[in-house]
């Protein structure tokens, strides 16, 4: 029987509304990592474009990012932050929280 590995708990999967509302009331990071173009097309208020595409780059941009202050990802789908948000927490991220189904979920 193949079980899913349960996600840190400092990793949280939000569904569009409260992700949202948690953005829009509270001081986090707010984080898009898909690529300018997509980025251009579509985001949420107050959101930084790290693209993740450019892998070297993204780690580099993600090291000077302050680990103690929450960390809201999102990406296209909901794909690419449920693959990064455990390499966040490996690397010392205290609360990481992500757009369940991406953008493309609001």
């Amino acid at each position: 029987m193949d079980r899913k590995q349960k996600p840190p708990k400092n990793i949280t999967l939000l569904p569009a509304p409260e992700f949202i509302t948690a953005v829009q009331n509270r001081k986090v990071q707010l984080i898009d990592i898909r690529t300018p173009p997509e980025y251009d097309a579509k985001h949420i208020r107050g959101a930084i474009n790290i693209d993740l595409s450019c892998f070297d780059s993204f780690i580099e941009a993600f090291e000077k990012i302050e680990k103690t202050r929450p960390l809201y990802l999102y990406c296209e789908t909901g794909r690419k932050t449920e693959k990064v948000v455990k390499l966040f927490s490996k690397m010392g991220f205290e609360s990481i929280c992500h757009l369940e189904r991406g953008i493309k979920g609001i």
